[in-house]
């Protein structure tokens, strides 16, 4: 726009200086649009994010569902059968086969489906969903899954906030300790305290980890897009509730991330 302005104040010319004008506001106008459109697309990106985030936890909570629906058919079909079960237990104890009762006891536990996982019994649908689906996953490729929770049913935080964070934490950690070397771990702990949220997952992993200036850890997936929305929206919520949000990967080979949000104080 200077070199414009500047031929046509070398040229003496109106018409010179009016078509300049005229090519200024026109550039003007281009950037302008070009603003625009870049507010519109991330605006959208935005809202598919936060879509994806939204499907992500209703699957998860119908699949919880189904499983507690399940369990509960299986309860009453053993409801059902108990007298002929107990029938059958009290002709073992008559003959003093103790071993077998015990075996037929934990056949009716495992067929009623009473053996329920300990990492899904916090009644926050939200949370016991999350945890419990990469529990299975970690369990499918040898990785021991600890879990220490302590959550009441209802927080004053959004169920996709906490989704959002869980969903990106406990992913990464299952593909980084996946990729370890020797006995493969996650531990998650979980605490809620005098409305305050405490979280961390420990982890570990192979590899080299890449971080910001500002020491954030940079997410190392290629396809971002079809991955989440990564670490930069877990720093994001944390934020959101003052929170905060530390790594520390100072052992070699262990990765540990804490994530403390702060609820509204009585």
């Amino acid at each position: 726009m200077n070199n414009i302005f500047m031929f046509g104040y070398r040229l003496h010319s109106d018409r010179a200086n009016i078509q300049s004008a005229v090519t200024a506001v026109i550039l003007l106008g281009v950037n302008v649009l070009v603003f625009y459109i870049y507010i519109k697309l991330a605006d959208d990106l935005q809202l598919r994010r936060m879509t994806s985030v939204y499907e992500q936890q209703l699957d998860l909570c119908e699949r919880h569902q189904q499983e507690r629906e399940l369990s509960i058919l299986r309860l009453r079909d053993v409801r059902h059968n108990m007298k002929n079960n107990l029938v059958s237990i009290l002709a073992y104890a008559e003959n003093g086969d103790n071993e077998k009762i015990i075996r037929f006891v934990n056949e009716i536990m495992e067929e009623g489906g009473i053996k329920t996982s300990t990492v899904t019994n916090s009644g926050n649908i939200v949370i016991d969903s999350l945890i419990g689906y990469w529990y299975v996953e970690a369990k499918k490729v040898g990785i021991d899954f600890s879990v220490n929770l302590n959550i009441p049913m209802e927080m004053p935080f959004r169920g996709a906030d906490i989704c959002l964070i869980l969903g990106n934490l406990l992913e990464n950690a299952v593909e980084a300790a996946q990729k370890a070397e020797g006995k493969k771990y996650i531990r998650f702990h979980m605490k809620y305290d005098k409305n305050n949220l405490l979280l961390f997952v420990e982890n570990n992993y192979k590899g080299v980890l890449i971080k910001t200036k500002d020491k954030r850890l940079k997410s190392t997936k290629t396809d971002a897009g079809n991955h989440g929305v990564g670490l930069s929206s877990v720093y994001r919520i944390a934020a959101k509730y003052h929170g905060v949000v530390t790594i520390d990967d100072d052992v070699a080979n262990r990765f540990l991330i804490r994530v403390v949000l702060y609820g509204k104080q009585e």
